[in-house]
């Protein structure tokens, strides 16, 4: 399946950067991307690499080695597949800056705030998974888009939560009227492994056999009234004969 997401514009099509809600996949892929040539890669996690003369004071361009203009120039090779990368509106944002590294910092720090924003918005998203519980009156269909928008940012944020933690918090989401579908699926072989979303599905699923047995029930308690309306109505009439 194709990614939703654009290219940017190179021959070797470097995911493009458009915006705050798909910075988390960009970086993921950029990664990707850039590990195609190790080395470049290192200058962007980790910084320039910094040549000493014999005196331990940083080098000149003019007096590195062929061997160290090489790896000078990763850099460059380096902020060109960035740039590769971004849109106008996010090349603006970093386009002064000079090393590779300083880009990407600045960049998470644009998108995902800072370190301690960071940590702030990944507790609250934290407690709020905790917390998770089906609202009076709403749809499983209406939980599970509620449910998928905190595990979305959540994983902005860089917050992976495993598979298995994630199927049981739905789970125990639900109330007690689903009690049976819960112990199924929980005795199910698969239920550590399968996507959550497939367990919103068996519980939606769950919910129409549920709200279709009440409607039967509803209906067959209007026919039970209307047949003890009709037997009050029926003797009543013989009883008026008599």
């Amino acid at each position: 399946m194709a990614d939703n997401y654009p290219k940017g514009k190179s021959d070797y099509r470097a995911p493009l950067l458009t915006r705050t809600d798909n910075y988390n996949w960009w970086k993921g892929r950029m990664e990707t991307y850039l590990s195609r040539h190790p080395l470049v890669l290192r200058v962007v996690q980790k910084g320039l690499y910094v040549f000493l003369d014999k005196e331990g004071k940083p080098k000149d361009v003019d007096e590195l080695t062929p061997g160290e203009l090489v790896k000078f120039g990763y850099n460059e090779k380096a902020r060109n597949s960035l740039m590769n990368g971004f849109n106008q509106a996010e090349h603006d944002k970093v386009s002064s800056l000079k090393s590779a590294k300083e880009m990407l910092d600045a960049l998470e720090t644009y998108h995902e705030g800072s370190k301690s924003l960071k940590k702030f918005k990944l507790s609250k998203l934290m407690n709020e998974f905790g917390n998770f519980k089906l609202k009076e009156g709403e749809s499983i269909r209406e939980s599970q888009a509620r449910f998928q928008v905190n595990i979305n940012a959540l994983e902005r944020l860089g917050k992976k939560i495993p598979q298995d933690e994630i199927n049981m918090k739905v789970l125990s989401a639900v109330p007690f009227i689903f009690e049976a579908k819960v112990t199924s699926l929980e005795s199910s072989s698969n239920i550590d492994t399968i996507d959550h979303l497939v367990v919103f599905a068996e519980l939606e699923q769950f919910e129409t056999k549920i709200q279709e047995s009440k409607m039967k029930s509803v209906r067959a308690s209007v026919e039970k009234m209307k047949n003890l309306a009709l037997h009050s109505s029926s003797s009543k009439l013989v009883s008026d004969e008599e």
